[in-house]
């Protein structure tokens, strides 16, 4: 944090996370450490984001990231800028150093990330025929970090199967055959809901490629309408009770 210009350091007391988006990608950077922490400890982290093809990767040189961020992001204003220390070009030059320094060094070994955004094909089913066997968290539906809500699906995952098995080892005499119905159930519940999240996110993945202007301002202008929203309008994509999901989807079994 004390490396960091004054008026940025100064910025992040009220804004802790930023997100800049242009029209190749997006930016982002945020606290992430205590503010009880001593000054002296206190860490920022940042990330960027755009299409490539091919994906770089781990072993990519420092220098290459670097040159790839400048070329995204240099020009890039931020209401923090300074004319001697623009935002984006001052963390980048902070993490990835500066022209000539890192040629011969790897990003990784810089502790630079480097994370190929990759599509992996959905799972026809989360289970074995026997319901013996059951996936659930990223083993079933890796979510694209565009959802946000990788640790709640493997968590919503959990809370449906012990749901689900409690009511049928209650009911059934045969433990073979409550094993099989979780599973049924289990998939019959949980495979909608991903579907959504799933879809959701193939849209919001197209936001971070590079755009045309006016695919930038259709987007800017339906970022900026969305915010004015109030957020429980959130909840029809992203709020969810798996126990009452879990409820009405057992009462419309014992109604057929």
């Amino acid at each position: 944090m004390t490396s960091l210009p004054k008026r940025l350091r100064d910025s992040l007391a009220h804004e802790p996370m930023t997100l800049t988006f242009g029209p190749h990608g997006f930016f982002g950077y945020a606290v992430s450490s205590s503010p009880t922490e001593d000054i002296a400890k206190q860490r920022i982290m940042w990330w960027s984001n755009w299409e490539a093809s091919p994906a770089p990767d781990r072993n990519t040189l420092l220098a290459d990231i670097r040159s790839a961020l400048l070329t995204h992001h240099d020009k890039w204003k931020s209401p923090y800028d300074t004319p001697e220390e623009p935002v984006f070009a001052t963390i980048i030059a902070l993490a990835c150093g500066v022209e000539g320094e890192g040629r011969e060094i790897k990003a990784w070994d810089k502790d630079v990330l480097v994370l190929p955004r990759r599509t992996i094909p959905s799972l026809p089913e989360w289970s074995t025929p026997s319901g013996k066997i059951i996936l659930m968290g990223d083993a079933a539906h890796i979510m694209p970090p565009e959802t946000g809500q990788g640790v709640s699906c493997a968590a919503e995952d959990a809370i449906a199967i012990g749901l689900l098995l409690g009511h049928y080892t209650d009911k059934e005499h045969d433990t073979s055959e409550a094993f099989r119905k979780t599973a049924r159930a289990y998939e019959a519940l949980r495979l909608k809901h991903i579907s959504s999240l799933l879809h959701a996110a193939r849209h919001a993945v197209k936001s971070k490629r590079s755009l045309s202007w006016w695919q930038e301002w259709v987007r800017d202008t339906v970022m900026g309408l969305y915010c004015l929203l109030p957020l429980w309008l959130n909840d029809w994509q992203y709020g969810y009770d798996v126990e009452a999901d879990v409820a009405q989807y057992l009462a419309q079994e014992a109604r057929h």
